[in-house]
């Protein structure tokens, strides 16, 4: 088990190039990633950081095939549950959740059966006051009804 600022510094360094990474690239590090959310739930920073580098990597359908093979979208619904009062976590989630869904139609039936849309409505009512969570559910939402 590796130390989560390792990690951190590691998702950190990862986002400026992950635009860029081929197929293999983003199956090995997809892998790595989910497990690396799973075993560290609680560390919020962490976790932030692994759903932006997810937004990033997902740039089209192959990219976002391997997401949704490798458990991704259950990963995000799963961290959104566990910072259910963090506003920052529930925006990049949703974010993450909207990347996903909008380049790979096949993650639908995953986001509806791990409740996913559940996970963005309730993060909606809770952060009513803020129109960035609103914008990040409506577009999540968006792709999930489209």
């Amino acid at each position: 088990e590796r130390d989560p600022s390792v990690l951190l510094s590691a998702c950190l360094l990862l986002r400026s190039i992950a635009a860029l990474l081929d197929k293999p690239d983003i199956e090995k590090l997809s892998q790595r990633l989910i497990r690396a959310m799973n075993d560290h739930k609680e560390h919020e920073e962490f976790q932030l950081v692994a759903m932006d580098l997810i937004s990033r990597m997902v740039h089209d359908e192959d990219s976002a095939l391997i997401m949704g093979e490798i458990p991704g979208i259950t990963c995000l619904i799963s961290s959104m549950e566990h910072h259910a009062n963090s506003r920052a976590i529930q925006e990049k989630g949703c974010g993450a959740l909207a990347t996903l869904i909008s380049h790979d139609g096949q993650s639908l039936g995953c986001f509806a059966a791990e409740q996913g849309i559940d996970a963005v409505v309730a993060a909606a009512f809770k952060f009513q006051d803020s129109p960035s969570m609103y914008a990040a559910a409506a577009k999540c939402i968006f792709f999930f009804i489209v």
